[in-house]
């Protein structure tokens, strides 16, 4: 872990945790503005991938929080990060 910090983007206030993956830089941010409604059964959300500005964006749910990882590695990269998150998070529920 590099350094976290919280922000503010596009009128939503995220933590934003900045991780080192080899030689990539990675950002995670976790969404404070948004509560989500979860399922009782499911604590982690489905992972979503997509490209925003020319970044990859992995996204899911931990319980009601949407988490973001940000980078400009390939997708399966980047969905490799998101799983494992996701994964280490589930753990901690």
């Amino acid at each position: 872990m590099l350094s976290v910090h919280d922000c503010e983007y596009q009128g939503k206030q995220f933590t934003h945790v900045v991780i080192r993956n080899g030689s990539n830089i990675v950002s995670v941010f976790f969404d404070k503005s948004d509560i989500l409604s979860a399922p009782k059964d499911s604590r982690i959300g489905p992972i979503m991938s997509g490209v925003e500005n020319g970044f990859q964006v992995a996204s899911f749910a931990n319980n009601t929080q949407p988490i973001f990882v940000v980078s400009d590695m390939p997708e399966t990269e980047n969905l490799n990060i998101a799983r494992a998150i996701s994964s280490s998070l589930g753990q901690n529920s």
